[in-house]
């Protein structure tokens, strides 16, 4: 029994320092559909499913700042992003100016950018055209044009890592592939709603739904690492809770934390048709001392926000060295007693030192002592042969 509670002691702070912290920030709604597009310096684009459509930019606050017609928008890259029914289920290629819808193969001319993206004749695309347009998305496509049980959507390819949604007759999951296409692992999860999910270096995030009952629809946010391995489970139902007839379109891990977008199964619902979400992962800072002095740090914080650190020595003790590490013991960045906080934990390590202290502190007291030195010396020479007369005449 003993050892089996000190098992679970050693484990216990290995369990912890793995779950992050979800923190609710913000939602936002509209009477249209919304899919997430992207992520910008200042906020989030996102398209509304309008005709020809509109691109809606957020503040990093949640605030609508602006809506502007696709046909006058054009990306960054000076490509031009099309709005379609079922986003997600498009793949955009800016280099050939083409969208792919992957659900029937259909081709779209997206070339003029003042206008919408025309659908061209070819509407069944051979291996060879897949390759050519697609690229990284060709064997995604391939397994699902000869597997006729799973219906493959929400696709996306990141940090050399694929991650697609699929549902059957009776199931729905997600997989993840490598580079190369091996398949990594699958995670099915039975009688649920809806799927949508997201990949980073960090790990899998899947956002499942599941009617609980005719008017209500739960969600849960299920980490898993790279290799499968559940980390945790979060019930998101408090905040994102709606009722029957929404389903997850897409949730996307931003730099800070995790947007997730619900919409409306079709446009009869009266109600509105899309919901937004934002979270925060909030990670652990903690301390460690060496010798004697202090270290005054926020305790958590959400990543890439500049965190400031303030260390005092005990009086008689100085710092000799200061250092920040993730939860891997990598080095983060130091300076002007300041860093930028990382997707991970982190431990501030101070080490504070005993002052070193001299046996004479007035330099003047040496002056003094050197000017006054020959004078004892004659006077005691001086002494002493007096006190020798002296002895003689006695």
């Amino acid at each position: 029994m003993k050892k089996f509670l000190l098992v679970i002691i050693m484990l216990f702070p290995l369990i912890t320092l793995a779950k992050e912290q979800v923190n609710y920030e913000w939602s936002n709604n509209s009477d249209k559909k919304q899919y997430f597009i992207s992520e910008t310096e200042n906020g989030y684009l996102f398209a509304e499913e309008t005709e020809p459509g509109n691109v809606i930019t957020y503040s990093q606050k949640g605030v609508k700042t602006s809506t502007t017609s696709v046909q006058d928008y054009i990306g960054t890259d000076g490509s031009k992003i099309a709005i379609f029914s079922g986003i997600n289920n498009m793949y955009y290629n800016p280099g050939e100016n083409i969208m792919i819808n992957l659900t029937n193969k259909e081709l779209f001319d997206c070339t003029n950018i003042n206008e919408p993206c025309t659908r061209l004749e070819t509407t069944v695309l051979s291996e060879s055209e897949l390759q050519r347009y697609a690229g990284d998305y060709y064997f995604i496509l391939n397994q699902a044009i000869k597997n006729n049980t799973k219906v493959y959507k929400n696709y996306k390819y990141k940090n050399n890592y694929h991650i697609v949604n699929y549902s059957s007759s009776n199931q729905k999951g997600v997989e993840v592939y490598n580079s190369n296409g091996k398949l990594i692992f699958t995670k099915e999860y039975p009688e649920i709603f809806g799927i949508a999910s997201d990949i980073t270096e960090n790990g899998v995030y899947v956002l499942i739904a599941e009617e609980i009952a005719e008017e209500r629809t739960d969600f849960t946010l299920m980490k898993y690492n790279l290799n499968g391995n559940e980390e945790y489970s979060l019930d998101l139902s408090d905040k994102i809770g709606l009722e029957d007839g929404y389903y997850p379109e897409d949730i996307t891990i931003t730099k800070d934390g995790l947007i997730i977008t619900i919409n409306a199964i079709d446009s009869n619902i009266a109600a509105k048709k899309s919901y937004i979400h934002k979270y925060t992962f909030l990670h652990d800072i903690t301390t460690k001392i060496n010798g004697q002095g202090t270290i005054d740090v926020q305790k958590t914080s959400k990543n890439n926000e500049t965190i400031v650190v303030k260390v005092t020595p005990t009086d008689g003790y100085v710092l000799a060295s200061i250092k920040v590490t993730d939860k891997n013991g990598k080095s983060i960045n130091y300076t002007n007693s300041s860093f930028v906080m990382p997707s991970s934990d982190v431990v501030v390590e101070a080490t504070f030192v005993l002052e070193k202290t001299n046996t004479i502190k007035n330099p003047d007291t040496i002056d003094t002592i050197l000017i006054a030195l020959p004078f004892l010396i004659i006077g005691g020479i001086a002494s002493t042969f007096m006190y020798k007369k002296v002895s003689w005449l006695k």
